[in-house]
């Protein structure tokens, strides 16, 4: 007697996980070919995530005393504190756990590794949010590699611990259970919608449409999803009291000048700017750019709309799961549309281009502010002519 054949729904549900696990081990075999190890890596945002399990297994807290040399820390009753939110240091554990059990020093660039895997989860979590979303596989297939490698996903999620990985990982798990449509997984999702906004706190400006949405199609399970968003909050509330003094620091340090920029040339910049333009450094996004809208006028005001010493737009990294537009307007637009194709295709070959510059071969020289608007002298410029050069040093001569 013959075994009955699955349901055609579990065969969709299986195909799906399989393609999910191919993307994230794809996605996490590119960012971490050829990587080197460095020491306390990627930036001065991403040494508190880098030294947290060592600061838990020194003083058994969130304190950092003792690492005062290695960091940008805020002195609170005596106390050093993480001048960032903690969210990010967390997922580093495993990783400085594994190491510990196999002796590998720990000063190695660890961080990396886990930067690399959170971010390819990310992906496979956007591959099953956009397979409810699209109606044909291959177009959920192409719009996760294009987020998986077009943007700061690949040239600065992946490459530190920043607080971008982890909210790429948040959203994309909440997009998929928002998706999924069933009350219980609307409800979870506002579980990781709220760790979105603990770990990077101006994130609220994404989660919260998304609750508006969840209030105005599943309005019975709003108030779970409030619940389940209300624990994140009361942890972030816990350790601003516990470790701050007050919970009106969201979890990290407080500074009365972060919206004293000129939103002005903040927009512009962080739109068309050689340095960190969006528009620039990932040309695709100007085919789901209305929905990015309210992050970059709030960063406009931001006093270093340029993210300091980074790849890319670094600021807005927590707006590439909105790629998943680009699949929507694809299957809606776009594809009955030809003559767009040119464009896209341009646009795409320049997104992974750029952003390949900025995994395997930034920093290319000094950050200089001044360069920031220097199509010749800035960093993009100065990535493609290290890219070129190691192309002709291969060269027969």
């Amino acid at each position: 007697m013959k075994t009955p054949a699955p349901p055609m729904t579990t065969m969709i549900k299986a195909a799906r996980g399989w393609i999910a696990l191919f993307l994230f081990a794809l996605s996490l075999f590119v960012y971490l070919y050829n990587y080197r190890y460095r020491i306390w890596g990627a930036g001065g945002d991403t040494t508190s995530a880098e030294l947290l399990p060592l600061a838990l297994e020194r003083n058994h807290s969130l304190y950092f005393d003792g690492f005062e040399e290695m960091g940008t820390f805020w002195r609170v009753k005596g106390h050093l504190i993480s001048s960032y939110p903690i969210v990010p240091g967390f997922f580093n554990i495993p990783a400085y756990a594994i190491a510990r059990w196999r002796g590998v020093p720990l000063d190695s660039m660890l961080s990396m590794i886990s930067a690399s895997i959170v971010t390819a989860t990310s992906v496979a979590f956007f591959f099953l949010a956009l397979s409810n979303l699209v109606a044909r596989r291959s177009t959920a297939i192409a719009d996760t590699v294009v987020y998986a490698f077009a943007p700061t996903a690949f040239s600065v999620a992946a490459r530190g611990m920043w607080q971008h990985g982890p909210s790429l990982l948040f959203f994309t798990i909440g997009l998929w259970m928002l998706t999924r449509g069933d009350a219980r997984s609307v409800a979870l999702s506002g579980l990781f919608l709220g760790f979105a906004v603990f770990n990077r706190p101006v994130n609220v400006l994404i989660a919260a449409p998304l609750a508006v949405y969840v209030l105005w199609r599943h309005r019975r399970t709003f108030l779970p999803f409030c619940a389940a968003a209300a624990v994140p909050a009361a942890l972030m509330a816990w350790y601003s009291i516990h470790y701050w003094g007050t919970v009106t620091t969201l979890g990290q340090y407080p500074s009365g000048r972060w919206f004293l920029g000129r939103a002005g040339p903040g927009l512009a910049g962080l739109l068309v700017s050689p340095a960190r333009g969006l528009l620039v450094f990932t040309p695709l996004f100007v085919f789901s750019f209305i929905a990015m809208v309210a992050t970059m006028l709030l960063y406009s005001k931001w006093y270093s709309w340029w993210g300091g010493n980074s790849f890319s737009y670094r600021l807005l990294a927590e707006l590439v799961p909105l790629a998943i537009f680009l699949a929507v307007g694809w299957e809606r637009f776009y594809r009955d549309r030809r003559f767009l194709y040119p464009l896209l295709g341009i646009a795409a070959v320049a997104s992974l281009y750029i952003h390949f510059l900025g995994a395997y071969y930034a920093p290319c020289g000094p950050d200089d502010q001044k360069r920031l608007w220097s199509w010749t002298g800035g960093e993009l410029a100065r990535c493609s002519e290290k890219f070129t050069g190691r192309i002709r040093s291969h060269l027969p001569q």
